[in-house]
């Protein structure tokens, strides 16, 4: 699809990825995959739309693991897994997840190279989602402005666990309602890794201070048409020239299958317990080779 030429003289040309529910050790797995890949010469922009089965807690990548303990006294059931990017917590539930790969330059032109004007355009095509479906329009960029202006912004305390409950700069802010989406970004030498999440409805626990789509818009919406509005969102937001892929490629398959083993949860506790830190440690030791992270 092809969407608001007037934005830009030539379009970036990008891939469209559904995948639908994935498991979190696999879909933590093929965002870093997609990122690492994305470095390569000619390789388009991935835009991918995804869910969670079954669902999980992801802790931010340097988040220390005693932040498990409240959730999961909440939430035995879940499974957890380490995100590639920062932040707080996240309990994945029922919602909809985004991610965007690609090379910074690819934006060239638009003013979007930068990593933070680039996560700011990115939530601006989420506000656009959350008024097409029928809710609000937002100012996506009001937490920006008051954070690039000095003003105080509506950052709070990092130590809360759940990342629903710190609200950040530049996050999306619904007034009167709370924080409905959060975002990170990790940069890997030329390319880089954007994903974030949107409830879809309540879950348990429910951060303090967030909100989530049903709320919003009034209605319940399902992971489909959910998605199918923020791909339009950013699309339109980022003047990007989308084509939907069938599913990744054979090596991004392949390097999804190797990250997952080392992103999984429980796989990392077995690893300690037995002592071998070796593969719990393998994906940070390789992330910390490839650049920072932003949350």
């Amino acid at each position: 699809m092809k969407i608001d030429r007037h934005r830009a003289a030539r379009p970036v040309r990008a891939r469209l990825l559904i995948t639908g529910p994935g498991a979190p050790a696999w879909n933590m797995g093929l965002d870093t995959a997609l990122a690492e890949l994305a470095d390569g010469p000619g390789v388009r922009p991935t835009l991918r739309i995804y869910g969670w089965r079954p669902g999980a807690i992801s802790l931010g990548r340097r988040q220390p693991l005693a932040h498990l303990d409240p959730v999961r006294a909440d939430r035995p059931d879940l499974t957890w897994v380490r995100r590639p990017t920062g932040g707080g917590a996240i309990v994945h539930e029922d919602e909809v997840t985004y991610s965007l790969t690609g090379r910074y330059d690819a934006f060239g032109g638009r003013g979007r190279t930068h990593p933070r004007a680039l996560y700011r355009s990115v939530h601006r095509g989420l506000a656009r989602a959350v008024e097409a479906l029928g809710g609000p329009r937002v100012d996506a960029d009001a937490a920006w402005t008051a954070a690039t202006r000095g003003g105080p912004g509506p950052r709070t305390a990092d130590a809360a666990p759940l990342c629903f409950e710190r609200p950040t700069d530049y996050d999306l802010l619904v007034p009167g309602h709370g924080k409905l989406a959060g975002s990170a970004q990790r940069r890997l030498r030329a390319s880089f890794l954007q994903h974030g999440s949107m409830p879809l409805s309540e879950t348990t626990p429910w951060p303090v201070g967030a909100t989530s789509l049903a709320a919003v818009v009034g209605r319940r919406i399902e992971l489909e048409e959910a998605g199918a509005a923020i791909a339009e969102g950013i699309a339109a937001e980022l003047g990007l020239d989308v084509v939907a892929m069938e599913g990744p490629t054979d090596a991004e398959l392949a390097r999804a299958h190797q990250l997952s083993l080392t992103l999984d949860g429980a796989q990392r506790e077995t690893d300690v317990n037995s002592g071998d830190r070796s593969c719990a440690h393998r994906a940070t030791a390789l992330e910390d080779r490839r650049g920072g992270s932003r949350s």
